[in-house]
């Protein structure tokens, strides 16, 4: 399972890398990357590795909490930030959620270590609750995750609630999965840590596999609503480019009659015109190509009869195609 979660999580950073140049999408960048950091330490051979030749003293443990911890505060400032911009509240949002936030991020991290240090590890484990959890180091450690989780999580649902209006039908999608995830990790969060204080450690063991596939689950559904508008515009992007291709490839005999005997009117003449529906930019090509019959029409309006009634249909189709520009909503295009 911590493979298949490492594998989608490594999946969907690579679609969001462009987003590292663009700095309200980079907070979602980040949050993935450490997600997917975290989650390919939890790998168990990974783990292992990575700790033995960082001296086995389960330095790679504290190294994928840090991660999980710096996943979520990315996420919240991604969400925030979202939020803040279509509210026009960004300055406001910086200087209040962001810094109690930011507050409660380090704070957690600094008892996160402080744990790690007070606490005798010995043997290399993937799971430091489970093995060590008895420790005052371990629970001190433990309550500090899952206390900022929780927090980070019921915060981020709390900004998705109230900003629901104002999302397009897609990032109402994405976002549902991410309260979905989030509130899988409170519950999960909280179950464990109910059964850590309270049941005996066969108990324990056992929850142990539910606890690892369902918080698998709930970071796929975060990492999946983060990216939902990436692969929505991805998928706009290609229909949109196949669309105009198509309509490049059935114009061209209307705009063959069209151009006949009048070169001063096509931009790339004696070039082949089959070779713009395999234009980088199909939408540029069949642009140029509406406004060399337009211009044709101009000069010769009654030239165009005959081939007029078969393909004229085409020539208008070809025009709402591109007067149907993509958008979204402040919030999507800020988030995304």
């Amino acid at each position: 399972m911590s493979v298949l979660v490492a594998s989608c999580l490594g999946l969907l950073t690579l679609l969001r890398v462009s987003a590292l140049w663009n700095p309200p999408a980079r907070p979602a960048f980040m949050a993935s990357v450490f997600a997917t950091a975290g989650f390919t330490l939890y790998i168990e051979p990974v783990y292992v590795a990575v700790d033995s030749i960082m001296g086995g003293r389960n330095l790679a443990g504290l190294i994928l909490s840090l991660s999980v911890l710096a996943a979520f505060s990315q996420l919240h400032v991604a969400v925030t930030s979202a939020a803040g911009a279509s509210a026009n509240i960004v300055a406001n949002a910086r200087r209040g959620t962001f810094g109690r936030h930011k507050v409660a991020w380090i704070l957690a991290s600094l008892i996160l270590i402080a744990g790690f240090l007070m606490s005798d590890l010995p043997v290399t484990s993937p799971s430091l609750i489970r093995t060590y959890g008895s420790q005052p180091g371990m629970m001190a450690f433990l309550l500090a995750a899952s206390s900022f989780i929780a927090y980070t999580s019921a915060s981020i649902v709390r900004v998705l609630v109230s900003h629901l209006r104002q999302m397009s039908a897609a990032f109402r999608f994405g976002f549902f999965l991410v309260c979905a995830g989030c509130l899988g990790a409170i519950s999960l969060l909280a179950a464990r840590s109910v059964l850590q204080f309270v049941a005996d450690r066969s108990i324990q063991e056992s929850f142990s596999p539910y606890y690892g596939v369902g918080q698998g689950v709930a970071v796929i559904c975060v990492a999946a609503g983060l990216s939902t508008s990436r692969l929505v515009g991805i998928g706009h992007t290609v229909s949109f480019d196949i669309a105009a291709r198509w309509h490049l490839l059935r114009m061209l005999p209307l705009w063959r009659a069209a151009t006949r005997g009048k070169p001063n009117l096509v931009l790339h003449n004696g070039r082949l015109p089959v070779a713009d529906v395999f234009n980088a930019r199909p939408h540029t090509a069949l642009q140029r190509r509406i406004t060399e019959i337009r211009d044709c029409l101009l000069v010769d309006p009654d030239g165009l009869s005959d081939t007029w009634a078969t393909h004229g249909s085409i020539l208008i189709q070809a025009e709402r195609l591109m007067k149907a520009p993509l958008t979204t909503s402040s919030t999507d295009r800020t988030a995304a």
